[in-house]
Parts: structure tokens; sequence; C-alpha cells
């Protein structure tokens, strides 16, 4: 995977609507290095900065859920700051983990201690 930072991205903004979004700086594109070329396997990509980070509610009882909530914060935090890292049209290979998945049944939800990762723990892992 790689996080892509490009000005040149197809991403139609019009400047008559005042409510669309600005077009987005950070990308991810989910694909596979072959021959050392990055083969993408969407057109457009993840536009980074406008994935949302969750809510949290403190007054919640389920422990694994605000876990694996903060862990979605954090990851959010620390692939920005190291995309804000990058030089304009800079790429750089991630150390993420992509899954593919086939819906059938309802997950069953085990309660469990989860720690949560910090960002500058995300950011080791992440930028190898």
């Amino acid at each position: 995977m790689a996080v892509l930072v490009n000005n040149n991205v197809r991403t139609p903004v019009s400047t008559n609507n005042s409510n669309e979004l600005p077009r987005s700086e950070y990308w991810i594109n989910i694909g596979v290095n072959v021959n050392g070329k990055f083969i993408s396997l969407n057109k457009g990509g993840i536009p980074l900065d406008r994935v949302e980070k969750i809510k949290i509610n403190p007054n919640s009882d389920n422990k694994e859920w605000i876990a694996q909530a903060m862990l979605h914060n954090n990851l959010v935090d620390a692939l920005l700051q190291g995309a804000n890292q990058l030089n304009w049209g800079e790429h750089q290979s991630l150390a993420l983990s992509c899954e593919l998945i086939k819906i059938n049944n309802p997950a069953q939800v085990n309660q469990t201690n989860v720690e949560v990762p910090s960002v500058d723990s995300l950011m080791t892992q992440l930028f190898q």
C-alpha cells in the first residue's frame, strides 16, 4: 500500500457549489508493487484527509469498542502525520494490512481487554 500525495488526482471539484469539499491533499491507494511499479486496485484511492474519526461516548461500557475506536482514530492521525511529512508528489509504501471480506453472518463480539497503540507506535510500524 502507499500514501499518494498528488495534485493531479482527478477529483471533481466545482467552484459553483459551496457544499462541495475541497480537493483532498492526502490519498491512500490499495494495490501491489510489481517490478518496482505500484499497480493500484482502484482509480482514485481513498481520500485520507476525509476519513472521519469515530466519536467516542465516554459513558460507554463497551471497553473493546472504545479501544477499537481509539485505535482507529490513532491510525488516522498517524497516517495523516506521515503523509504530511512527504514532499509534493512523493509516495511512501506502508506496512498496512489489507483484508478481503465476504459478509455472511453478523460478526460475534468478544469482550476482551485490548491495548490501544499510540500514534507514535503506529508511526513506527507504518513507516518502517
